[in-house]
């Protein structure tokens, strides 16, 4: 018996990922549960088990190439008893190049996956191509005319063509659905954290005996927490097929790691459970992990709030975008000496900016700025956070 292995839902409203790296190859044989591929999403590297015993017949796929969710990855042949497969395997002879082409439809569209491959890496919408082959089946002559048809302008000087592919392609795909499905707004505003630096100071000699490197962020954790509680509008999703917006009783922060591979927001999960410690250790196990490509799928499900750091690269101030489905998302920036008024003086104090951008269909400007207002507060008189040390 036959059975095609499809790529699984990967939640997280995940529809497809790119094939890293196969772990079987053509006449291999596959114990049940045994990882058979790595796929990159836009949230993680993950490795996908295959549910059935046999022998791999057909792989349908490459290396790089991209595979949307429900889509057969590769062919094995089962049997009734799984000793049969192992035992029966010994015997097995295989020559893939006699098998039948296999032939998959992509949104109507009739084409094999080498076609499909050649059109994604033409940048070719393939279902705007119109086939030629056995029951109007698109091939790669198709492409090659339609190619001439939309040929761009030539260039006027040197160019260099670099794949949009891994997590920078996921990164576009899931910028382009936030600002196409949420509309955006954003408010900005400057915290005085020089209080907060020295209850920093304060909490950094304490780490040092349990190991832990303590910066802002989890500070400014404990703080979006607070605030969240008071406006839970923010740690909220909008679902439109119901009409409904889904108030979020629990806080799971993201927090955005710059890699070289892309940004990744991995997530703490019950932030507001943790200590600053705590807070501190998660967020610098999780940041290794995610440099070293090795966070799972559960590191980066269940967000209900990003933050961002753009600050840590010297960015002044940015307008973040949304991570869809959540409502909102803080953007903290550097933290300069700056002459500020107080009182009618003035006075060289540690300005930190700040910008959130929130889903206008939730909230309105104005509750974004009591917020944000409470958030100010809270990290320009820090010493309710003696509580979390």
């Amino acid at each position: 018996m036959h059975y095609e292995f499809k790529l699984p839902d990967l939640g997280e409203g995940l529809s497809e990922g790119e094939i890293v790296k196969w772990l079987l190859k053509e006449g291999n044989i596959v114990k049940e549960d045994q990882n058979v591929l790595e796929i990159e999403t836009a949230k993680a590297i993950v490795e996908i088990p295959c549910p059935k015993a046999g022998i791999v017949k057909k792989l349908l796929f490459k290396e790089g190439d991209v595979v949307k969710v429900g889509e057969a990855l590769f062919v094995i042949e089962t049997q009734e008893n799984e000793k049969d497969i192992f035992t029966d395997a010994v015997h097995a002879h295989y020559e893939p190049e006699n098998e039948p082409k296999n032939i998959f439809f992509e949104k109507g569209s009739l084409a094999t996956p080498k076609v499909r491959k050649s059109a994604r890496d033409m940048h070719i919408d393939i279902n705007k191509v119109t086939g030629t082959g056995t029951n109007g089946r698109i091939t790669e002559e198709d492409l090659k005319k339609y190619a001439e048809v939309i040929k761009p302008v030539a260039e006027y000087g040197a160019v260099e063509k670099i794949k949009l592919h891994g997590i920078r392609r996921e990164i576009a795909e899931a910028i382009t659905k936030s600002v196409s499905l949420i509309p955006h707004a954003t408010v900005i505003y400057d915290a005085i954290v020089t209080k907060l630096a020295e209850f920093r100071e304060r909490a950094k000699k304490k780490a040092e005996g349990i190991g832990v490197k303590v910066t802002y962020l989890p500070l400014i954790v404990k703080a979006v927490i607070s605030s969240l509680e008071k406006h839970p509008y923010f740690n909220s999703t909008l679902n439109t097929e119901t009409n409904e917006i889904i108030v979020k009783k629990y806080y799971n922060i993201g927090i955005a790691v710059d890699t070289q591979y892309g940004v990744v927001v991995p997530i703490i999960k019950e932030a507001d459970k943790k200590d600053i410690f705590q807070l501190a250790r998660e967020m610098e196990e999780l940041s290794a992990k995610a440099r070293l490509r090795q966070l799972i799928l559960d590191d980066v499900r269940g967000g209900t709030f990003t933050i961002t750091n753009v600050g840590a690269v010297g960015c002044r101030l940015s307008i973040p975008v949304i991570n869809y489905p959540e409502s909102a998302i803080l953007a903290i920036h550097r933290i300069t000496d700056t002459p500020v008024v107080i009182d009618g003086k003035i006075t060289i104090q540690k300005l930190m900016p700040m910008s959130l951008s929130f889903d206008h269909r939730i909230v309105d400007g104005a509750q974004a700025a009591r917020f944000m207002n409470d958030i100010v507060r809270l990290l320009e008189e820090p010493d309710w956070l003696n509580a979390y040390l």
